[in-house]
């Protein structure tokens, strides 16, 4: 482990280890009752240059090992908070004194920003309210870029408002209706964009448009189920993708064929 690594993660341990985190490589996580809260430092170069990459993921996406240690599913970063002008903070490899300076840096950082957004979203439903918020931000700060350019502010509408993450949130709390509005739109423009790659003919890998279609078969059954209200369906898929999870984040142990945990 590099001096910068030692010195952060010391650092975090010192400040925020009463808070409940695991830490594996760069990434640091927890789980608060049916949320994943983590958040990924990165090493953009080697010259110095660091980032953080954060979120709240509800357990019910079927997460992986991987998604930890790689920072996988983190998606916003902390210029997406309103009043943060950070993107990302740089130290001279060289100097001890730099090197603490910006790993302090990063803590204020997670103390003033991250760590408040997640004790705010300590559920499926006070999650979904923080990243909403987080994703109007962005999209305004989207729309304020693409004035006059109607392509990209189509683009963007495409993905508002929220995410997968958001959608799977709504579908946790019973809102339906909310989930079923994402679904049909990431259909309808993963329809569009399967078609016009198919026109442009597009090299891509073998199975790309199997995938792609398995993808829209997936969401189509969540839709529907969505639009008939389907409880019972949703109280099953929602038990079983959190045990997925957990079972990956190491939390629950998988049981064998025999019934056995292993």
């Amino acid at each position: 482990m590099d001096l910068f690594l030692k010195t952060y993660k010391a650092l975090f341990k010192k400040e925020f280890g009463d808070y409940g985190f695991r830490c594996l490589g760069s990434t640091h996580w927890r789980v608060v009752n049916d949320v994943y809260q983590a958040f990924h430092l990165w090493r953009i170069s080697r010259d110095g240059t660091c980032q953080l990459s954060f979120g709240i993921v509800p357990l019910c996406y079927e997460m992986e090992a991987y998604h930890v240690r790689f920072g996988a599913l983190l998606s916003f970063q902390p210029y997406d908070f309103l009043g943060c002008k950070e993107y990302c903070w740089r130290y001279d490899t060289k100097s001890e004194e730099s090197i603490k300076g910006c790993c302090h840096q990063v803590i204020l950082f997670i103390r003033s920003y991250l760590i408040p957004y997640f004790e705010r979203g300590i559920d499926c439903k006070s999650a979904r309210e923080e990243n909403l918020k987080i994703y109007a931000y962005r999209y305004e700060r989207f729309c304020t870029a693409a004035q006059g350019n109607s392509e990209l502010l189509q683009q963007v509408g495409e993905y508002w408002p929220g995410g997968e993450f958001e959608c799977l949130m709504a579908i946790k709390i019973g809102e339906y209706g909310q989930a079923a509005e994402y679904l049909l739109k990431q259909i309808a423009s993963r329809k569009k964009h399967l078609e016009e790659n198919r026109t442009r003919e597009e090299d891509y890998e073998e199975d790309y448009y199997e995938r792609q279609e398995g993808y829209i078969a997936e969401w189509t059954s969540l839709l529907d189920h969505c639009m008939a209200r389907d409880k019972e369906f949703f109280i099953d898929f929602l038990r079983e993708s959190e045990r997925k999870s957990r079972i990956a984040l190491g939390l629950e142990k998988e049981e064998s064929k025999e019934g056995k945990a292993t």
